[in-house]
């Protein structure tokens, strides 16, 4: 027995096909769009490496460029917004990839020593050197002691902070750390 096909069978059967023909050309529009991305983030990449591969060359990066320190930073408390950032890998609240919480759990007690001001890396995000003094000789050290300034009491570290002026926070957050 032959089936009767009505009006109503055609309008749900053309509509699925145009539905089809159009979810094959979006796919075929969004995966052109994401080959052209993927070209764009690759040359934003090598442009990239090609810029940090300049300045590594040309800046020194253990001497201070002789930049004088911003006004907004010099009366600052920089001391505190390193040691709070310390405390707060302690305490779980920030995660670090230098400094970890198993880390700095074996130093016992820490304090910053020195800080001295390098460079304004970008608008609003400076580097400083900091001297950290950790009481225990024997605690898990994320680069190596700064034999200078070590004792036979505690080891002493030295790494960079690049610190933010963020609007957000209505004040000054460490974004970085490197050894």
């Amino acid at each position: 027995m032959k089936r009767k096909i009505n009006k109503y069978d055609i309008v749900i059967y053309s509509c699925l096909l145009a539905a089809i023909a159009f979810l094959v050309l979006g796919g075929k529009d969004y995966f052109t769009t994401l080959d052209e991305e993927t070209t764009v983030k690759d040359e934003f990449k090598s442009a990239l490496k090609e810029i940090n591969n300049t300045e590594e060359e040309d800046i020194p990066t253990d001497t201070n460029t002789g930049e004088p320190e911003p006004e907004n930073l010099v009366n600052f408390d920089k001391f505190s917004i390193v040691q709070k950032y310390l405390d707060s890998i302690l305490d779980q609240i920030v995660k670090d990839k230098l400094i970890t919480y198993k880390m700095i759990k074996t130093w016992d007690e820490y304090s910053v020593l020195n800080m001295q001001y390098q460079k304004e890396v970008t608008d609003k995000y400076y580097e400083y050197v900091v001297d950290i003094k950790i009481s225990n000789k024997n605690a898990n050290l994320p680069t190596e002691e700064n034999k200078d300034l070590s004792t036979d009491e505690y080891s002493v570290i030295t790494l960079k902070f690049y610190i933010q002026d963020s609007y957000e926070r209505n004040g000054f957050i460490v974004k970085k750390i490197d050894a």
